[in-house]
């Protein structure tokens, strides 16, 4: 990919490399953070979440970005990722950054080559429409309260 449009910044760099060594670990580690990022959210600690949730969307960013052929799955989580610290971010209190970072994010998803294993009616642009509804205040509040009833992955075989 010749453009990086954001680097999150949760793990150390050589952490990252080590903890996401293959896809399995990757992808363990990523519905690790992200169940674990949600129940914390759930029990209203915010900032510990919002680490929690910025190690998710930095494992799913570096996947994306390793590879020549990024997939679909870590497309997805990259916005799964997002979404959950949008949420996040306005219940601190930091509606103003949101819309920055959506934009990177959909900047980042469009810049992607063709993603690998999109389902049908389903590619970039989707995933770009999807994290642009998440600008919605309303949205956000819809999702918020899934998240904090523990609805958003009440079973975690449903973890993309």
């Amino acid at each position: 990919m010749s453009k990086v449009f954001f680097i999150p910044s949760f793990l150390d760099k050589q952490e990252l490399r080590i903890l996401c060594r293959d896809e399995p670990s990757a992808s363990s580690l990523w519905k690790s953070y992200m169940q674990s990022g949600s129940l914390i959210f759930k029990d209203r600690s915010y900032d510990e979440a919002f680490t929690e949730i910025g190690s998710a969307l930095q494992i799913a960013h570096y996947q994306l970005t390793i590879t020549n052929t990024p997939t679909w799955r870590w497309a997805m989580r990259l916005v799964e990722s997002t979404n959950l610290t949008v949420v996040i971010l306005r219940q601190l209190g930091h509606q103003s950054v949101i819309g920055e970072l959506l934009v990177a994010v959909e900047k980042q998803i469009l810049a992607l080559p063709d993603l690998k294993d999109c389902p049908p009616k389903r590619d970039a642009r989707w995933l770009c429409r999807w994290c642009k509804s998440m600008s919605c205040k309303r949205r956000q509040e819809i999702l918020a309260n899934l998240y904090l009833q523990n609805k958003a992955f009440a079973n975690p075989t449903h973890v993309h």
